[in-house]
């Protein structure tokens, strides 16, 4: 267990020093889509359904917002990869 906390505390390291400030700032924006579609999802497992349309609209503008942000990325993959 304390070899994958170290693993992931080397991650988080390379990630803050490798990482330009544009993409820290694209994967929290990321991580907030993510998050606001798991709380739209568990609400609609905790009050249910009845306003199916509006929780697919909420999910699906979270899908596509994280889709089309993780599109502005591709170009920082060549910049991380080296």
């Amino acid at each position: 267990m304390e070899e994958i906390i170290e693993n992931l505390k080397n991650v988080h390291r390379d990630y803050m020093s490798k990482a330009p400030a544009q993409v820290r700032l694209l994967d929290a924006f990321l991580a907030f889509s993510f998050f606001t579609a798991g709380i739209q999802v568990l609400y609609m497992l905790l009050v249910g359904t009845f306003p199916f349309n509006s929780f697919l609209s909420g999910l699906s503008a979270c899908a596509g917002v994280f889709v089309f942000t993780r599109k502005c990325l591709a170009p920082f993959a060549v910049v991380l990869s080296h």
